[in-house]
């Protein structure tokens, strides 16, 4: 069973126990996440997945960013937030909404995005686009097009970051929850394909709207060091994507922009599958 799928038994659960106010697993609501999930709806409804992905990069222009607010409370919950944005979260948020027609969809399609097979839990949650992107694709929700375009380079990397760079996470100080990332990342031994700098110029006209790209990177022990949404309109090819300082930008020329990332060496593509809104919920789950 997929995440949509699973998304659909949420809803019909919901459906079959009215009186129910909160989603069936623990979940914080960040205030004004629902609303704007409300707001969208309409907007959305009828299209695909990689157009209701680039519609809505486009619409969150401007938005805040936010660095680890997953890790703002003791407790490992899943945070649904249409407010602020880290450059990861910006892509799961848009990807979970493209492919939910309710709000308790959202909140599923959230979760098993998140975190490895829908278990909430620091541990378990994708701290590694490798790890979240083959989720994203066992959900049914993206295929990976990197090996299917020109220029393509493969290698070898030992996912191992965040056990080499404890002081950078504030929830690795826990010795438990330390143990476990380094338990994990002794087995994350992983093959990325990517498209390299030099060939992203040529394969920018093949890539389309909604797209979604990760900039591979040259840092030890990490698959990549950013994320964002491909929109390619009559001004371009260009990148949205969420950055500090500056909240959601939309870089002019994407080639451009990945090439300047500091130790990028490329970039890696997933393109939504064609999941179709057909319609908006009504119900209202707690916050």
């Amino acid at each position: 069973m997929n995440a949509l799928d699973k998304a659909g038994l949420a809803e019909q659960t919901r459906q079959q126990h009215p009186a129910r106010e909160t989603a069936p697993f623990d979940f914080k609501v960040i205030p004004g996440t629902q609303a704007a999930f409300d707001r969208l709806q309409p907007l959305i409804t009828g299209l695909s997945g990689a157009q209701t992905v680039a519609i809505l990069a486009l619409h969150f222009l401007g938005t805040p960013y936010a660095a680890f607010s997953l890790d703002a409370d003791r407790q490992e919950r899943v945070q649904l937030d249409l407010t602020r944005f880290d450059c990861m979260l910006f892509v799961e948020q848009l990807l979970a909404l493209a492919a939910s027609q309710t709000w308790n969809g959202f909140a599923e399609v959230t979760r098993q995005l998140r975190y490895a097979n829908g278990e909430v839990g620091y541990c378990s949650r994708h701290h590694y686009f490798h790890y979240w992107g083959r989720s994203a694709e066992a959900a049914g929700l993206v295929d990976d097009i990197t090996r299917d375009l020109p220029g393509q380079q493969s290698r070898v990397l030992k996912l191992n970051y965040m056990s080499s760079h404890p002081e950078l996470y504030a929830p690795l100080r826990n010795q438990s929850t330390l143990a476990c990332i380094t338990r994990l990342e002794q087995v994350y031994d992983v093959v990325q394909t990517y498209i390299p700098n030099s060939s992203l110029n040529r394969v920018s006209s093949l890539l389309r709207s909604g797209d979604l790209f990760a900039v591979a990177t040259s840092i030890r022990g990490l698959d990549v060091t950013h994320m964002g949404v491909i929109v390619n309109d009559d001004s371009g090819v260009s990148a949205v994507h969420a950055v500090p300082g500056q909240g959601v930008i939309r870089s002019k020329s994407f080639h451009r922009y990945v090439q300047s990332v500091p130790e990028s060496i490329g970039a890696v593509i997933l393109r939504p599958r064609s999941v179709l809104q057909t319609g908006v919920g009504q119900e209202q789950p707690g916050t």
